[in-house]
């Protein structure tokens, strides 16, 4: 199995070098290395290699937040919808297997656990969505009864001092909310991709899957296992999410975990992940003072 990783971000950086630790044969590129945006480019240069595996870890959040996204629309719909449907076609004509992280902030609401069957209600259908919530919904339309997988990641975190993780972000943050969101931890995610490299079934898996750790986190809850290891922000201060001064509103739902548990997938409980992250967390942000 010969792998493709498209965007050195966040995501695909960590997970190529899981992989590489794995023994897989994987390999990494990005836009300046090669413009998989482009159509006629990225198809010359996957057709003259042997790829069976192309997963897609770039997209557009908008910086520093997905505020972002509603100045910048025309690039969020490019990268966020265009590129990856393209990417897919290509894997289509090509016979090579499409996975595309992208995200489950395309519900809101605590009416239940969102399922992969469920209707996104944060998502093209309502107009209050973000424009960010609403493209991510529009590729999954886009991807939808091809043999491509999404998989959903939600308040993606791990212990690295970097903008992009959720624990630095909140003891970064004056203003903190107490709503119950489900969360993806980069390091089990990472596992989890593996596993799903290697499953039986690997080649029939199709669609969106929820990969989340099982149970519900808060940004209050963060602060208060931060404040355990004695890393406070001074000016934390727990507000109603209508208090945040913001452009976009913003996704607040926990999915349901219940499609990869039964494929033998089931991350660990996001509490158990998150208390061990946080203790790592903070031993790196020490070591850098």
């Amino acid at each position: 199995m010969k792998i493709l990783i498209l965007g050195e971000g966040f995501i695909g950086l960590r997970l190529f070098n899981f992989l590489r630790e794995e023994k897989f044969d994987a390999s990494i590129t990005n836009q300046k290395k090669l413009a998989y945006y482009d159509k006629k480019e990225l198809f010359n240069f996957i057709s003259k290699a042997d790829y069976s595996v192309i997963i897609n870890c770039s997209g557009y959040t908008g910086s520093p937040n997905v505020d972002a996204c509603e100045l910048n629309k025309e690039v969020c719909l490019f990268y966020n919808v265009s590129v990856p449907a393209q990417i897919n076609a290509i894997c289509d004509t090509l016979n090579i297997k499409f996975i595309n992280v992208s995200s489950g902030c395309i519900y809101t609401g605590y009416d239940e656990e969102f399922t992969e069957k469920d209707e996104p209600n944060f998502g093209i259908s309502n107009v209050d969505s973000s424009f960010y919530s609403q493209t991510k919904h529009m590729c999954e339309v886009l991807l939808r009864d091809t043999s491509a997988i999404t998989l959903r990641i939600r308040m993606p975190f791990n212990s690295e001092i970097v903008n992009k993780n959720l624990i630095y972000k909140i003891l970064k943050y004056d203003n903190i909310i107490d709503l119950r969101n489900s969360g993806t931890s980069i390091d089990d995610l990472n596992v989890f991709i593996a596993k799903l490299l290697n499953h039986k079934d690997f080649l029939h898996i199709t669609g969106p899957l929820n990969v989340v750790n099982p149970g519900a986190i808060t940004g209050k809850l963060i602060s208060e296992y931060l404040g355990f290891h004695e890393l406070i922000n001074n000016k934390w201060k727990v507000v109603d999410v209508s208090d945040l001064k913001i452009i976009a509103q913003r996704s607040n739902c926990v999915l349901s975990d219940k499609k990869i548990k039964k494929l033998g997938l089931q991350l660990p409980p996001v509490l158990k992940s998150l208390k061990e992250t946080v203790a790592k967390f903070v031993e790196n942000y020490k070591n850098v003072l």
